[in-house]
């Protein structure tokens, strides 16, 4: 059957693209061929390409659209990248496709990443680490997003800079708050969850999400930390 509308309408509609799915499964199986339903999507690519051993190759293709021709990518390709040694990390770090680091898309973090000192880019070891501490994982995530901040070095303090950005802020016709970096209670939680969620790709299902960034509630379901200082000084809240 021929689609009436374009490519992106019918594959934005949910089950359209569920249907079309199950379609190539079925199709790929008839045929004797292998076929496994993956429930994510970039972050597949991520996986793949960071924990792909170098005796094997997956190669993925990338749909042109006009005059743009099909490009195919392959594992080995990319782990040939500067960035291959610390993809889980910068993939989890800025939000995966569930959040994301306000006014920084990850084109722009991962261009930032590129440009910073070596003893900075060293950080993403400690959440490869699965015997990191909590102290030594919030430290590095701080280390993290004061360089993306382009911090001054002789503050490094993301309470300082979220301040230093607030009067900033301030002074023009129209502040947004919301552009104001994380305080650094609630990026302390983001680091934690960072560090978990990394650990679970690796295969260390053993740390207790408790004690990195969660919290249950009364039916047992996780929920996100938002974070552990007051929302205000206390002399304000009461």
């Amino acid at each position: 059957m021929l689609t009436a509308v374009q490519q992106e309408k019918c594959l934005g509609n949910e089950k359209n693209k569920t249907k079309l799915i199950e379609l190539l499964v079925e199709t790929l199986t008839a045929r004797g061929l292998e076929a496994n339903t993956a429930t994510e999507d970039v972050d597949l690519l991520v996986l793949l390409t960071a924990l792909t051993t170098p005796d094997r190759n997956a190669f993925f293709m990338k749909p042109g659209r006009g005059n743009i021709e099909d490009k195919v990518y392959s594992t080995r390709q990319l782990q040939e990248q500067p960035f291959s040694g610390s993809n889980l990390f910068i993939r989890s770090f800025t939000g995966c496709d569930t959040c994301a680091i306000f006014n920084d898309n990850k084109l722009s973090i991962l261009k930032c990443f590129l440009k910073m000192p070596n003893e900075t880019k060293a950080m993403p070891g400690i959440y490869y680490d699965p015997n990191s501490t909590l102290d030594a994982v919030a430290q590095a995530g701080e280390e993290m997003f004061l360089t993306m901040y382009q911090d001054p070095p002789i503050e490094r303090d993301l309470n300082n800079h979220r301040y230093n950005s607030f009067v900033k802020s301030s002074t023009k016709v129209k502040a947004n708050l919301a552009s104001l970096p994380m305080t650094k209670g609630a990026a302390k939680q983001h680091y934690f969850r960072v560090y978990i969620h990394m650990q679970q790709w690796l295969d260390n299902d053993s740390l207790n999400p408790t004690r990195w960034g969660w919290v249950r509630d009364n039916g047992g379901v996780l929920n996100p930390v938002r974070t552990t200082y007051l929302i205000a000084p206390y002399s304000v809240l009461i």
